[in-house]
């Protein structure tokens, strides 16, 4: 099924795909969601985003809902990792409560290595 769906790998994929089920190619980032990190160590707290080609991050799930907390598993394995990411793509966070106004993949179906 994944190779009947669009790829994404930049923010230009991303405006042309938003709201349909897509593969989205990047490397597995751990990311800090907090409105104001404080430097100098960022706070991990298992959200995660696919840093594209062109520097655009997608993150993986809702941050205020649990598929936003990727699993310890999850980001130890792919962690700078190219992967793979197969869901269902939005333009921003469609949930209340956003901190992070960036591209969302959410019901994602698979993480794999690209």
């Amino acid at each position: 099924m994944t190779d009947e769906l669009p790829v994404v790998t930049s923010n230009d994929d991303v405006r042309a795909n938003v709201s349909t089920y897509v593969v989205v190619e990047g490397v597995y980032e751990q990311q800090d969601v907090r409105m104001r990190p404080s430097p100098p160590e960022p706070l991990f707290e298992g959200h995660a985003a696919l840093v594209l080609g062109d520097g655009v991050k997608v993150y993986l799930g809702q941050q205020q809902k649990p598929e936003g907390r990727r699993s310890a598993e999850e980001r130890e394995r792919f962690e700078h990792q190219r992967v793979r990411a197969t869901g269902l793509l939005f333009a921003t966070n469609p949930g209340p409560g956003t901190v992070i106004d960036a591209p969302l993949l959410a019901d994602i179906s698979a993480i794999e290595p690209a």
